[in-house]
C-alpha cells in the first residue's frame, strides 16, 4: 500500500503534459537579444538587454516600432570604464513595473556573475515612464553586498522589496520608503546553487571554462503578499512567510527554521506569477514552459524548440505571456567564451488568459 502511494506521490510531482498553447513571435529585437520584458497597460513595451561585447545597443530600451530607444536616456545608457556609476547602468540585469505603474531597473552594478562590482554600481533606479523622469536611485550598500555579488532581480510588497544575489547567495529585504537595505538567509541552503546549469540538454561552463553555478535568481510574491517563493537558477524553489523576511530583529537562525520546500524546480530562466497564486517557470533545458500550482503540482504549457532561453517572464493585462529568448547558453559567458547567438532577438507570448496579482504589477 506504502508503495503504491509512493508511485502516486512521484506521478504527481512529474510535469503532466497540456501543451494547449502555442507560442506567438511577438517582437524582433534589432541586432542583440533581450532577457526581460515589461508591458505598460497601454501596450508600450520595455526591454532589457544584457548586452554582448561588440554590441552597440542600450541596456535599458523602449522598444517602439521595430526600433531600440535608449531609455531613460542615452546619458544612463552610455557607462564605460571609470564613469560615475551613480547616474548610469553598468550592467542592468531587470526591469519591473510596480504597482503603482513606476518601472524599476535593477543594475547589477558588475560586468558578469563572478566579477567584481563596481562602486555606485549595484542600485535599484525607478523611473516615471509617462516623463521618462528618474524618480529615485537607491543605491545598495556594502553591508548588504559581499565582494562577488550579483544583483540579479526584485519584487515588491507593499512597502517592502525582496532581491535576490545571483552571485554571493541570499536575498536583500529593501524597506522601500527609506531605501534601506538587509541581507537576510544569507548563505542558506535554500539560496545556494547545488548543481550547475544546464541548458538544451548540455551543462554550462564560464568563459574560463568551469562549471557554471548561479545561486539566488528567480523569485515571485503570492498574490495576497504573504509568502515569498524564491530559488537558485537550478532549483529547487522554497518558499517563506514574509512576516520571517521583514522581521529585523529575527535572528538568521530562526529565519532559516521557516523556510520551506515548495517543488523540484528545472534549471529556470524566468518565473512569473498569476492572480491565483500560479507560478509560471521556463524550463531551459527542456524548452518548455510549466505552470505550478499553489501545492507545487507541475504542469507541461507548450514544448517550443525556437525558445532557446526563456529568460524573465512578464504576464500582461490581457492574459500573454511574455517570453524573452535570451539565448543566454549560447553568450560567451556561459558557452565557455564563444558567443554562438542568434540574430535578430525574439520575443514570444503565449496567450493563457491569467491575470497578473493587483499586488504585482496592473
Amino acid at each position: 500500500m506504502r508503495f503504491a502511494a509512493a508511485l502516486l506521490f512521484a506521478a504527481l510531482a512529474l510535469p503532466t503534459s497540456a501543451q494547449v498553447f502555442k507560442a506567438k513571435e511577438a517582437l524582433t529585437v534589432p541586432g542583440t537579444t533581450t532577457n526581460g520584458v515589461a508591458v505598460r497597460p497601454d501596450g508600450k513595451v520595455f526591454l532589457v538587454i544584457a548586452r554582448q561585447p561588440g554590441q552597440n545597443v542600450p541596456q535599458i530600451a523602449e522598444f517602439e516600432q521595430g526600433k531600440l530607444i535608449p531609455y531613460p536616456s542615452a546619458a544612463w545608457n552610455s557607462y564605460k570604464a571609470g564613469d560615475d556609476a551613480s547616474q548610469k547602468f553598468v550592467h542592468a540585469n531587470a526591469l519591473r513595473f510596480d504597482t503603482e505603474g513606476v518601472l524599476w531597473v535593477v543594475d547589477a552594478g558588475a560586468e558578469d556573475i563572478g566579477k567584481p562590482y563596481v562602486k555606485g554600481g549595484p542600485k535599484l533606479v525607478s523611473i516615471d515612464t509617462h516623463t521618462g523622469k528618474v524618480k529615485r536611485v537607491l543605491a545598495l550598500d556594502d553591508d548588504s553586498l559581499k565582494p562577488t555579488s550579483y544583483i540579479d532581480d526584485v519584487r515588491f510588497n507593499d512597502d517592502h522589496a525582496y532581491i535576490t544575489d545571483a552571485g554571493a547567495p541570499g536575498l536583500i529585504a529593501m524597506h522601500t520608503p527609506d531605501g534601506s537595505f538587509r541581507r537576510v538567509l544569507d548563505g542558506d541552503p535554500s539560496t545556494t546553487a547545488q548543481r550547475p546549469v544546464r541548458a538544451a540538454g548540455k551543462q554550462l561552463s564560464t568563459a574560463e571554462g568551469k562549471p557554471l553555478m548561479v545561486h539566488a535568481d528567480q523569485l515571485e510574491v503570492s498574490p495576497d503578499g504573504s509568502k515569498l517563493y524564491y530559488q537558485p537558477l537550478c532549483g529547487p524553489m522554497s518558499v517563506i512567510e514574509t512576516q520571517y523576511l521583514d522581521e529585523i530583529d529575527l535572528s538568521e537562525a530562526e529565519r532559516h527554521t521557516h523556510v520551506q520546500h515548495f517543488a523540484d524546480t528545472p534549471c529556470t530562466g524566468g518565473t512569473a506569477i498569476d492572480a491565483s497564486g500560479n507560478i509560471y517557470v521556463t524550463d531551459v533545458d527542456g524548452q518548455q514552459i510549466l505552470r505550478y500550482t499553489p501545492m507545487g503540482v507541475p504542469t507541461t504549457l507548450t514544448q517550443d524548440k525556437r525558445i532557446i532561453w526563456g529568460d524573465a517572464l512578464w504576464l500582461s493585462a490581457d492574459g500573454k505571456l511574455w517570453i524573452p529568448d535570451a539565448q543566454n547558453s549560447l553568450s560567451a559567458g556561459m558557452n565557455g567564451g564563444k558567443n554562438e547567438q542568434h540574430l535578430p532577438g525574439k520575443v514570444y507570448t503565449l496567450e493563457i488568459g491569467a491575470k497578473p496579482p493587483i499586488n504585482d504589477h496592473r
